[in-house]
């Protein structure tokens, strides 16, 4: 297995990565298999620009828009001029710190994801935000009750705006690489359990990299669980003030998704 060859959280350039071979369709069942995965690819092309997006023009199960701060705000929608056709833009609330947008996915019993999303961040966040979440257990939209496995985050001051992997809640290892601004870039992941622990695995394709074959760099870190069944994205901890976007998001159970085609 790729990730064999790798620690707990080690971080590793593009340099470093040359010689190292290490994306989304998510399905309901009960064990893990490829047989029958649904596309979660391009789900946000079916969506008209400046509407919330919902199960009905998406793959995801579900969608918060306004959360908290009853403005009216719809926290998240569909944009045009994504990386490539439409994207979703997340912003948090202007009067409720806590108030913002997330759409999230039931995956079922699984024990290895990979995961693609572009993004583009506008502005830095004071404080870390996790964009994308995984638990297990819990139930319903939620999975109220669930328990963190860890999350994908842009680190906010207190991690100089690095990269960030999140064990459960608390910060596992941070990349060299700072998060861009105002430019698409590339992210992958493999979330993997076994034994009782879990392994996130993460490739940065910044700059001229984004739509490369060879990381910019790569990050590890563990989780906790020994399988994941939600995920969400979008703002999921509070940032004090952000907004970014997302598109040509991908997800399998067999390798890494590696660039849109």
């Amino acid at each position: 297995m790729i990730l064999s060859g790798y620690h707990l959280g080690m971080r590793m350039t593009k340099a470093g990565a040359l010689g190292v071979g290490v994306c989304a369709a998510l399905i309901a069942a009960a064990a893990p298999s490829n047989a029958g995965v649904a596309s979660f690819s391009e789900s946000f092309e079916g969506g008209s620009v400046g509407s919330q997006p919902t199960a009905a023009d998406t793959d995801y199960d579900q969608s918060v828009g306004d959360r908290g701060d009853g403005d009216g705000t719809i926290h998240v929608h569909f944009v045009s001029g994504g990386w490539r056709g439409h994207g979703a833009q997340f912003a948090n609330s202007p009067v409720a710190a806590h108030a913002f947008g997330f759409l999230g996915k039931q995956l079922g019993h699984q024990t290895s994801v990979y995961f693609r999303r572009y993004y583009k961040l506008a502005a830095y966040p004071q404080y870390r935000m996790s964009v994308l979440l995984y638990k297990f257990g819990g139930n319903g939209n939620g999975q109220l009750g669930g328990t963190h496995n860890g999350s994908f985050a842009f680190g906010g001051t207190g991690q100089s705006h690095r990269f960030a992997l999140v064990n459960n809640n608390t910060i596992a290892a941070t990349s060299t690489a700072t998060v861009p601004l105002n430019t698409w870039f590339r992210v992958e992941v493999h979330v993997q359990f076994s034994g009782g622990t879990g392994t996130q695995a993460v490739r940065l394709y910044l700059g001229s990299d984004v739509n490369g074959t060879i990381p910019t760099e790569t990050i590890t870190a563990p989780l906790t669980g020994d399988y994941t069944d939600y995920i969400e994205d979008g703002i999921l901890t509070n940032p004090n003030v952000s907004l970014h976007y997302v598109v040509d998001q991908a997800a399998n159970r067999a390798s890494w998704p590696g660039p849109v085609s």
